[in-house]
């Protein structure tokens, strides 16, 4: 055997010794479980019986002093009321003598059936004499009479309070008095008790085996079975005390040895409560133990030998088994050697393998670290970096980056307070203007806008970094921009400069801030605005002439896109050759060219250089013929190319509504106003441009798009029609089938045959 052999055997012999001393210590568990399941049943059951025997001895004992003596008490208090004792006190004669006689008689017949009672006599105890039992009336007052003086020796008190009195010894006897205290009188009932009677009552309701020991409320010995009185104070097994609320036993003051004295307070509830000591119980049980113990040593010697069988059982196969594992694995070992320079390689491959894995999990662990450090530095590259740090109303760089979100779309806004050709008022004033400016825009951003940021940059102006999200177009940024500059308007007040806004288009990172920048204050440069227009106090000729001829120049901007061109351009003829007639029209030209600026950079548009007379400074130089001609001209050729923007717009527009239409077919709250808020234009004016660049309505569109769609899906598919309604946009199959049957003039079901059956 080598040594490997050695070892499996010693290992095999190890595990059976294991699972040996396992069933050991299971038998040894077992036996202890039973040992105390025995023990509490064993205490139980003698508890049980214990507690019925007292149970009976205590229902015998109340039945024999407590039941009797109150029916007793019952029948005897009826005999007394119906004796008219007040009577016989007031005025007392022979006849209520033999009245009192013969209720004493009736009340003897009546007890004298109780084997307790050997004799009865009534005392009637007046205010200041005794009716004694010979029928003779003996003054309280007279000591000297031997039966009175009897009974003051005996109740060891003054008679003059007879009440108190529960218990008289004359003669050798024990009388138990009953008081009735009226207002008057007082009676008592002598009862003479046979204490050998009591003790034989007691024992044959006890038992003749148990001793009996009566003891008072102080614990004081009154009487034993053995006619003696032990000298300790606790209660001993087997004995009886009654408590105070019930019964109690005490010593008579003259006779310790002899009777047994039994005060009865109150005869309506006398009871008498048992103790019995706990080593009875113990001494019943471990009574057992000779035969418990053979018992569990047969229960071990049956456990072990289960023991030893079961782990033969389980180990020989387990020895079998661990000799095939040994013979499988020398054979692995022979055949494993001529695979080790190949599991040697494919072990290096799996380890560059797993580092390569490994390397690559950290790069992209780090690289999401780095993130917002090179977004950062990014950041510190666009228009802002520049912001110095304690300047009014100027945050930090770090103060924009903070809780600005990061995935988003963005545009820039250049804004700043545009006073015109007319005085720039002090350096307070323009402070006081930027503060408003920029507090306005923030207030209307801070509900159109995801986020927004703005700064005083260090040329004075505003720099308004605002974020959307990608649903919202270009077109509705411009939108908004327009409200926003209507609004700042109109909580200026009376203040004298204009709102100057420039925009930029939307950019989906912020490293393109700079170019957005650009865009803006280019924007922003086009806008042109005369503070002496804004400042005219009365509407004079020369005002409501430039306002009616503003008017119509929008009026003419908002019809290019429902005329047709060769009408736009008869109207830009008529209309600025009455321009041609006003005598001094250049302040008005440089308010209509602001105008057609505005259109221009709202459609995206790139202009020429304009003409010397539309620079800042040449707005009040007197017009020549010829310049004039090369103005007008100028804005003829300006207004037609608003106009071919304009009719390319409607196209894209209807493009992009299209688009959106074919994205969102499938959902059923699809409408014209949907459609007119995403592409950022109003509902009446998409409408207008889907007649004129489809020839039908935004409605007829939608439908014949749907039923088109639906056509394709009942042709190339095999879902059911009311599938196929649903992704078509409709509410309810019926609904579909009856646009399907209203513009195909056939049921879904009906088409889909007619095509299986002519191309299938």
């Amino acid at each position: 055997m080598n040594t490997k052999e050695k070892r499996h055997s010693f290992s095999a012999r190890s595990l059976t010794f294991r699972i040996t001393l396992l069933f050991v210590l299971a038998s040894l568990l077992l036996c202890a479980v039973t040992y105390i399941f025995l023990y509490m049943q064993t205490k139980t059951s003698y508890t049980r019986h214990a507690q019925s025997q007292t149970a009976s001895r205590l229902t015998a004992v109340d039945n024999l002093l407590g039941t009797q003596l109150v029916q007793m008490q019952a029948q005897m208090n009826t005999l007394l009321h119906n004796t008219d004792v007040t009577s016989m006190i007031t005025a007392p004669d022979r006849e209520d003598f033999n009245r009192l006689y013969q209720t004493t008689a009736a009340m003897t017949q009546l007890i004298t059936s109780n084997s307790l009672i050997q004799d009865i006599q009534l005392i009637i105890y007046s205010n200041q004499s005794v009716l004694c039992p010979d029928g003779t009336f003996l003054s309280l007052e007279d000591s000297k009479h031997a039966w009175v003086s009897d009974i003051s020796q005996s109740i060891g008190k003054n008679v003059d309070s007879p009440e108190d009195a529960d218990l008289i010894c004359r003669d050798g006897k024990l009388y138990l008095m009953q008081n009735y205290p009226t207002a008057k009188h007082i009676s008592t009932l002598l009862l003479t008790i046979d204490s050998d009677a009591l003790y034989q009552s007691l024992s044959a309701v006890l038992g003749g085996s148990s001793p009996i020991y009566l003891y008072d409320s102080q614990g004081n010995a009154l009487f034993s079975s053995y006619y003696n009185y032990p000298e300790e104070k606790a209660l001993l097994a087997g004995s009886l005390i009654a408590t105070d609320n019930s019964c109690s036993f005490y010593k008579s003051a003259h006779q310790k040895n002899t009777d047994i004295c039994l005060q009865i307070s109150e005869m309506t509830d006398c009871r008498l409560v048992s103790f019995m000591n706990s080593t009875i119980l113990g001494s019943v049980f471990f009574s057992g133990m000779p035969y418990l113990i053979p018992m569990l040593i047969v229960i071990l010697g049956v456990f072990f030998l289960l023991a030893g069988y079961f782990v033969q059982k389980i180990c020989r196969p387990i020895e079998h088994l661990a000799a095939t594992m040994q013979a499988n694995s020398q054979s692995a070992l022979a055949s494993g050697s001529q695979k080790a320079q190949k599991g040697n390689e494919l072990e290096t491959i799996t380890r560059i393998y797993t580092n390569t894995a490994r390397n690559e999990k950290e790069m992209a662990q780090m690289l999401s670290r780095i993130q917002p450090e090179v977004q950062t530095r990014l950041l510190s590259q666009i228009l802002l970096h520049g912001v110095p740090e304690n300047r009014l109303n100027a945050p930090t760089w770090s103060a924009f980056l903070e809780n600005f979100p990061l995935d988003s779309h963005y545009t820039i806004l250049s804004l700043k307070p545009d006073y015109g050709s007319g005085p720039v008022p002090d350096d307070a004033d323009v402070l006081i203007d930027r503060i408003q400016l920029r507090t306005l825009a923030e207030d209307f951003w801070q509900n159109n806008c995801r986020s927004y940021r703005f700064f005083v940059m260090p040329n004075d102006m505003i720099a308004g970094v605002l974020c959307f999200t990608e649903e919202i177009s270009c077109a509705h940024i411009t939108i908004l921009v327009r409200e926003c500059r209507k609004k700042i308007l109109h909580m200026i007040g009376n203040r004298t400069y204009y709102p100057g806004i420039g925009e930029c288009h939307r950019y989906s990172s912020l490293t393109e801030l700079n170019l957005a920048w650009e865009e803006a204050c280019k924007d922003l440069s086009y806008q042109v605005y005369y503070r002496a227009e804004a400042k005219k106090p009365a509407a004079t000729e020369e005002s409501v002439n430039d306002a009616y001829y503003q008017v119509q120049l929008q009026q003419i901007l908002e019809n290019s896109r429902n005329q047709k061109q060769e009408t736009f351009t008869q109207q830009v003829e008529t209309f600025l050759q009455s321009l041609k007639e006003l005598p001094s029209p250049e302040s008005l030209l440089h308010t209509l060219y602001n105008t057609m600026i505005e259109q221009i950079l709202k459609n995206r548009q790139t202009i020429s250089e304009p003409p010397a007379f539309f620079l800042p400074g040449f707005e009040e130089h007197p017009l020549s013929v010829p310049e004039k001609n090369e103005i007008f001209a100028y804005l003829k050729n300006l207004l037609l190319s608003i106009d071919t923007q304009n009719r390319q717009s409607g196209y894209q527009y209807v493009q992009t509504a299209r688009e959106y239409i074919q994205q969102n077919l499938a959902d059923s709250n699809l409408s014209l106003d949907s459609t007119a808020r995403y592409v950022g234009i109003s509902s009446p004016y998409l409408s207008t441009l889907f007649s004129q660049e489809l020839g039908q309505g935004f409605a007829d569109y939608l439908r014949s798009y749907r039923i088109q769609h639906a056509c394709q899906l009942l042709t190339s598919t095999n879902l059911t029609v009311s599938e196929i309604g649903f992704k078509a946009g409709f509410n309810s199959p019926n609904s579909f089938i009856r646009s399907f049957k209203k513009i195909m003039q056939l049921t879904p079901g009906q088409y889909r045959d007619t095509y299986l059956h002519k191309y299938k």
